[in-house]
């Protein structure tokens, strides 16, 4: 234990830094499903296609509500804000902001560790679980491999310019 209260009152600095680094990691991966979300339902026709049946209010949020993101999905629309919202057909809390983090970040590889923190009891689901299966199945559309931002010229387009 150091004996020096200026050192504790670091160690609690760090701690709290520490906290404060996940809460904002947490809420910045929710703003990026977000607008990821709203782009694919202006961009991508197999999503808005998907949306077209869809009239869905979601909520992913802290078990202490802290931090908190809702979803709106209906028909060509994604709507969201941050925020508790007292209607909502699927309530999605985490444990505490680190494990969501990490749980989403870590989500893109393996889908399973969704259910294995359900099983441990750090994600808890309240409402329609039908709704939530269906956004497992929207979340493969959340990471943008398809687009890339250079793409190599054709073959025959090379030959040309080298001549040139």
């Amino acid at each position: 234990m150091p004996s020096d209260p200026q050192h504790t009152i670091g160690l609690r600095t760090r701690a709290w830094l520490a906290r404060r680094k996940q809460h904002l990691l947490f809420r910045l991966i929710l703003l990026y499903v977000a607008l990821r979300l709203r782009w694919l339902a202006w961009r991508d026709p197999a999503f808005r296609k998907d949306l077209q049946r869809r009239n869905i209010m979601m909520v992913w949020r802290t078990h202490d509500g802290r931090i908190a993101r809702w979803f709106h999905f209906s028909p060509n629309r994604v709507r969201s804000g941050s925020g508790l919202r007292e209607r909502c057909d699927i309530a999605v809390r985490f444990q505490d902001a680190d494990y969501g983090a990490t749980t989403l970040i870590q989500l893109l590889d393996n889908q399973r560790l969704f259910f294995v923190g359900m099983r441990q009891g750090k994600i808890r689901l309240n409402g329609n679980i039908k709704g939530l299966l269906w956004f497992r199945t929207v979340s493969e559309y959340l990471v943008p491999g398809g687009v890339q931002i250079w793409r190599p010229r054709a073959r025959g387009q090379e030959d040309k310019v080298r001549r040139n």
